[in-house]
């Protein structure tokens, strides 16, 4: 119980230092879609999808940090249609299924031209 405010404090100064840039949009389908477009809708994910799965990871092991990458292609209806690790270095494989399967929610606007397909690096680190 001693250990609460701590985490509290650590979970509240969180404040989610995550960057949040998509690393490169390739069009493999010929799709485009704006990187403003894809950092706005994660970034709303940010605030609560992808917190809780690294204040889960927190909780088992305070001094957790890395960086989350995740492959997705944004189908042509602008809903997710694949997500998997794009080549993550946090520790924690429950941290990282849990940002993955977050990703498998997320909805954009449709694609110009058929699908996108995304890299997207998050760096979670904290007290920060």
């Amino acid at each position: 119980m001693r250990h609460l405010p701590r985490l509290a404090a650590t979970l509240a100064a969180l404040v989610l230092a995550m960057s949040v840039k998509p690393a490169a949009a390739q069009r493999p389908s010929g799709g485009t879609l704006p990187p403003k477009v894809i950092q706005r809708v994660v970034a709303a994910a940010k605030r609560s999808t992808f917190r809780r799965c690294f204040e889960n990871g927190l909780r088992n092991c305070p001094n957790l940090q890395g960086r989350v990458a995740v492959r997705f292609v944004i189908g042509r209806s602008g809903r997710v249609t694949h997500a998997r690790d794009g080549g993550s270095d946090l520790v924690d494989k429950q941290v990282i299924d849990c940002v993955v399967a977050g990703f498998r929610t997320l909805e954009f606007p449709r694609p110009r031209a058929g699908t996108v397909t995304v890299i997207y690096p998050i760096a979670f680190a904290p007290g920060e």
